[in-house]
């Protein structure tokens, strides 16, 4: 048994469609960010190249015997696959 209005039947059926729009927003704006964010993935994959190869280069004169004084540490980039 339900004790309630006609004034409370209103707000609970405005409420329940303010809801389902918002809801209905909401699963627009997120889908739109995770666009934009997939956007960058080639960007970004490209510039790890980039560090990669700018890295070796760097890294190379200490290890061919120019500069025997200095001892720094080979860094090897490693790639995680998307899940």
């Amino acid at each position: 048994m339900y004790f309630t209005t006609t004034a409370l039947h209103k707000m609970s059926s405005e409420y329940t469609d303010l809801s389902t729009q918002y809801h209905r927003h909401q699963s627009g704006l997120v889908k739109e960010v995770v666009g934009i964010a997939a956007s960058y993935t080639p960007v970004l994959q490209q510039l790890g190249s980039i560090i990669g190869h700018l890295d070796v280069i760097v890294r190379y004169p200490p290890v061919s015997g120019q500069y025997l004084t200095i001892a720094l540490p080979m860094s090897r980039l490693t790639h995680r696959s998307r899940m």
